[in-house]
């Protein structure tokens, strides 16, 4: 039976990143750059005013003159059609585009007005070319590579791509991921569970974790456990990058999983960890073409999770999550734990090492994690009230309070 770490290395072994793809801005955030982005104009586009004041002609003060006649007021967003003559300047507003003829700008409050539209400068007041203005193309020059190719796009790159006109971009694009639950025993969560059933509430774990790791997820109808019916929907889930398939991955003798993703061409990689919760875990994957047999083969990766709720969620946060953020191009590296604080003492009878619920506080400058009251791997509530999972090493084990613990967070 693989250890953890064995069983991430082989799920690392088959993950590369999708190829790249075009899509809208909208769908970028978070996404890997799959090309150089170029700049298509200068940026700004003109000597820009960053002040509001007057815009005039630096040599000219230079050479002694104080007084001149204001001839024009330039707005933002307004581009100026007339340019200055000697001894002129124009009234401009912050962001305005400076006009023929200046080439600085004094604040409104360092001239004194005068009658008839005219400022004088103070005789103690020096001006300089390039005084209170950005010139043009110094934040970016047209044709300059302003987004690097394998650059991770977060929120003001999106912006930096809508400076420069970009409404599509090539990126690594999302990994499509179906979920097949699967269980007599499971009806949908707004019907009514009669005496031997639940409510499908995994798909609900799953669709949400998904979307938390950049996944695009799409629930499939509840497979029922009979062998054409699970054939049927297991078959549809293929048509993805990941599929996903709770229950049905122990050793009873209503878990058909296994014998079916393999009639379905599915290679098993392993079955079952040395983990508590998660040791049903199944994973397997299929060279598998698109529909109708158009595009190249490719791999579809899947993953058997147990039906115990939270065990889907320990699966998914060690193994499942990793493998979309490889097929992301963002990392192949293991989740990322954080070392806290026992606030208390925990045990673990089991020879396993065991994931336990618990919430996070500070105390004394340092996080402490404090274990939930929780009924084991079907008692989802007890994970919902905590922040992510302590990990005991396998048992019999005793950590006391205030032993250091590593701590595999829930949310990002």
């Amino acid at each position: 039976m693989l250890n953890s770490d064995e069983a991430f290395r082989q799920v690392m072994t088959w993950c590369q990143a999708l190829q790249p793809a075009e899509r809208s801005i909208e769908e970028a955030l978070g996404a890997i750059l799959a090309e150089d982005v170029l700049a298509d104009q200068d940026l700004p586009p003109f000597d820009k005013a960053l002040v509001d004041g007057y815009a005039l002609n630096s040599e000219e003060a230079g050479l002694g003159l104080r007084d001149f006649q204001v001839t024009q007021t330039i707005r933002a967003g307004r581009f100026p059609t007339i340019g200055l003559e000697p001894g002129q300047t124009a009234r401009i507003m912050t962001g305005a585009p400076l006009p023929m003829g200046a080439d600085s700008v004094v604040m409104w409050e360092q001239v004194e007005t005068i009658p008839t539209e005219q400022i004088r400068l103070p005789f103690d007041r020096h001006i300089k070319a390039g005084q209170n203005v950005l010139p043009r193309g110094r934040e970016i020059a047209s044709g300059e590579v302003i987004l690097p190719k394998l650059l991770r796009l977060n929120g003001a790159a999106i912006g930096v791509l809508g400076s420069v006109g970009r409404t599509r971009v090539r990126i690594v694009p999302q990994p499509r991921i179906r979920i097949v639950p699967t269980g007599d025993e499971l009806v949908e969560i707004d019907q009514q569970p009669g005496p031997a059933q639940i409510r499908n509430s995994n798909a609900y774990v799953l669709r949400s974790l998904i979307e938390q790791a950049g996944g695009l997820p799409e629930v499939l109808p509840i497979a029922k456990d009979d062998p054409q019916s699970l054939a049927e929907s297991l078959s549809a889930g293929l048509y993805s990058d990941i599929l996903i398939v709770t229950g049905g991955v122990s050793a009873g003798e209503a878990d058909l999983v296994p014998d079916t993703l393999a009639s379905l061409g599915v290679e098993p990689v392993f079955h079952k960890i040395r983990l508590k919760p998660g040791k049903p875990l199944w994973f397997g994957v299929r060279h598998s073409a698109e529909e109708l047999g158009q595009k190249p083969i490719r791999k579809v990766l899947v993953f058997g999770l147990p039906g115990n709720p939270v065990s889907v969620v320990v699966n998914f946060l060690l193994f499942v999550k990793p493998a979309i953020l490889a097929l992301r191009g963002i990392s192949t590296e293991p989740v990322a734990h954080r070392t806290v604080t026992l606030a208390d003492a925990v045990e673990n009878r089991d020879e396993r090492p065991s994931y336990i619920p618990a919430r996070l506080s500070r105390r004394h400058d340092r996080m402490a994690a404090e274990p939930v009251s929780w009924a084991g791997s079907n008692d989802l509530r007890g994970a919902a009230l905590a922040d992510g999972f302590i990990l005991v090493p396998g048992g019999p084990c005793r950590l006391a309070a205030g032993s250091n613990v590593s701590f595999l967070p829930l949310l990002p």
